[in-house]
This record gives C-alpha cells, structure tokens and sequence, in this order.
C-alpha cells in the first residue's frame, strides 16, 4: 500500500463495489435460469449441470496462493500462532471474463453509498446525483 501521503493524493478510490447482472454471468456460466432454479429445488441432473459449469469456469481462473498466520487465543495469555495456506481465486479475473464497465468516483465522494437500488433513489432525492453525474466516468 501507499503512505499515507501518497494515498491521500491518490484522486480516486476502489471500494469494490461490484454489482454482476446475473444474465451475463449466466452466460458465461452456459446456464439458464431454470437450470438455477431446479437446481436449488433438488433436481439431481440440474445440480449436477451447474456444478460443472461453475467447475469449468474456475479452471479458466488462476489459483493463488496465500501463506499467512492466524492466532488462536487459548485464553490465560495463551495465544497459538499457526502457518497457513489459502488457495483463492480472485474477484477481478472473474470480472476480465465479462463485459465489464467501469465508474469512476472521485475520491472526495468515496463515502457516498451505491451499494443498492435505494442509495441510488437516495442520492437523486437529495440532490447529491446532481453533485456527482459531471464527475463519473464511465469506462
């Protein structure tokens, strides 16, 4: 990460906010809807579709390897620290797999929420859309 003052200059901010439309990644997935929905109503032969799929697609992602350590308080000042491995896929080469868009936000509205339909509705309520519509960038 940068310092402090390096990301304060920084004008623009990542919170990972990702919305997905659920026909695309079921195009890439080679699913239909239905195929989601007789899946979860326990049909052997849907699950057993999507579980391919999402298999297929994971093996067009890399793998990532994580070595870190987690702490286990065993309490009386007991602490256990143990090595670990994470194996991971990542969020954004999910994203390079779709036709993706971009909105860039500059970062003195960082905290401006547009994680759901309604900070949408709320933001053009208070005006505050008005604010932000010439800054965004779409890419």
């Amino acid at each position: 990460f940068p310092d402090k003052e390096t990301l304060w200059n920084t004008p623009f901010f990542n919170p990972i906010t990702t919305w997905i439309e659920v026909d695309a990644l079921l195009n890439l997935l080679k699913l239909e809807k239905d195929d989601l929905i007789e899946a979860a109503y326990g049909n052997p032969q849907k699950r057993a579709k999507c579980n391919k799929a999402v298999n297929d697609l994971a093996k067009q992602l890399p793998d990532y390897v994580v070595l870190k350590h987690i702490s286990e308080d065993m309490g009386n000042g007991i602490r256990y620290n143990y090595p670990v491995i994470q194996f991971e896929k990542l969020f954004g080469d999910l994203i390079g797999l779709l036709n993706t868009l971009y909105m860039i936000v500059p970062k003195v509205y960082r905290h401006t929420q547009m994680k759901s339909v309604d900070h949408i509705y709320q933001i053009m309520a208070d005006r505050s859309l008005e604010i932000l519509k010439p800054q965004i960038i779409i890419k």
